[in-house]
């Protein structure tokens, strides 16, 4: 294992660790691009009903879960292909996908990455070795039984190797299957605690790893800046409402301005996947939505959405959306906004298996 590297050295403001923005991102870029969003990219309207699929939802939530039937979490490969081969509609290109009562419930952008900056710089390579560098000094976490799927941990430690698959969750933590899990203090008004992933995994505290994640951070804070850029045309209201909770958070939870690197970020936490092949999606949205129980999830969250981006050298590993009958193309470069709530009342999110080095994904939630 490499030798932690220093910490670089920390400026005075978040905003000299990012990209220059050109002043056409100041002026009219949001208004064009949301522009586009609205009335040039394709659409695909959805036969789901959302208001009444939210709305039984929301009966249901007061009940005892039901158990969920083990098809519906675990997939086998002949049962992916098998959906994949359902779906009629194959995205490899800008689209939004609508409700059947008009909800917007996903953007997908090709090469959104590049999109704010006119095409001519990407944070991809970066991001990329951003996400070695981690995996190198800090191995990830194990998958659980929900995103191994039918693979057993023997094929996945001969197809990548040892410390090589897995996943990290960093930010804020508000589930009790979290070690720093305080019902009591959530009780009181704090807002939450860094997850355990954020302060060393395992070994809680350890010092090494927190310079690692911070590390990651700082190299992916262009990352984080064009992501923040990208939402604000998604929905600016959410974006908005987003920002201000997050910067409300900064006032009274001070552990997280050790990961506020960007003054686009919003995002309380991020889901960081590494080859995990046929992972289900929907995992990431209901890490979005881990808000404490007595709060609404559109009201805390300020809309709920998550954005998805993935990396690496790898062919395959399209995203499926079964319920939706869509199937979308997510490379390298490429930016799917969900919104949360909509995978939580609407129906599953999957990805196909994928031939290559490695594929690694990132989940900004807010």
């Amino acid at each position: 294992m490499a030798a932690p590297q220093p910490l670089p050295v920390q400026k005075s403001s978040p905003t000299e660790w990012e990209w220059a923005e050109p002043p056409y991102l100041r002026r009219q870029y949001f208004k064009l691009l949301r522009r586009a969003i609205d009335k040039y990219f394709p659409t695909h309207t959805t036969s789901v009903d959302y208001a009444a699929a939210a709305a039984a939802a929301a009966a249901a939530k007061a009940a005892p879960p039901p158990p969920v039937p083990p098809h519906e979490i675990y997939h086998s490969p002949e049962e992916i292909i098998a959906m994949a081969s359902a779906i009629q509609k194959t995205y490899d290109e800008d689209v939004v996908i609508l409700s059947a009562d008009g909800v917007r419930l996903s953007v997908f952008m090709k090469n959104g990455l590049a999109r704010p900056w006119h095409y001519k710089v990407t944070p991809v390579e970066e991001t990329t070795a951003a996400i070695h560098r981690l995996m190198e000094n800090y191995p990830p976490r194990r998958p659980s039984d929900h995103d191994m799927g039918h693979m057993s941990m023997e094929d996945l430690e001969a197809r990548f190797g040892a410390h090589n698959f897995g996943s990290y969750r960093f930010g804020l933590e508000h589930t009790p299957s979290d070690p720093c899990y305080d019902p009591d203090a959530l009780a009181s008004g704090t807002p939450g605690y860094l997850s355990a992933d954020v302060l060393g995994g395992e070994a809680i505290g350890n010092s090494f790893r927190f310079s690692d994640v911070y590390r990651f951070y700082y190299a992916t804070a262009a990352l984080a800046q064009t992501i923040g850029l990208l939402f604000s045309a998604v929905d600016p209201d959410a974006c908005q409402r987003a920002q201000d909770r997050f910067h409300a958070l900064l006032d009274v939870c001070g552990t997280l301005n050790t990961l506020h690197h960007s003054h686009r970020d919003c995002s309380v936490g991020r889901l960081v996947r590494c080859n995990l092949p046929r992972a289900p999606v929907d995992a990431v949205a209901a890490a979005a939505l881990a808000a404490p129980p007595d709060d609404d999830d559109e009201k805390y969250r300020g809309g709920g959405w998550v954005a998805v981006c993935c990396f690496g050298d790898f062919t395959g590993g399209d995203v499926l959306l079964p319920e939706l009958d869509v199937r979308l193309c997510l490379r390298p470069g490429d930016v799917l906004f969900l919104r949360a709530p909509a995978a939580k009342v609407v129906g599953r999110a999957l990805a196909m298996d994928f031939e290559g080095s490695g594929r690694s994904s990132i989940v900004f939630y807010n």
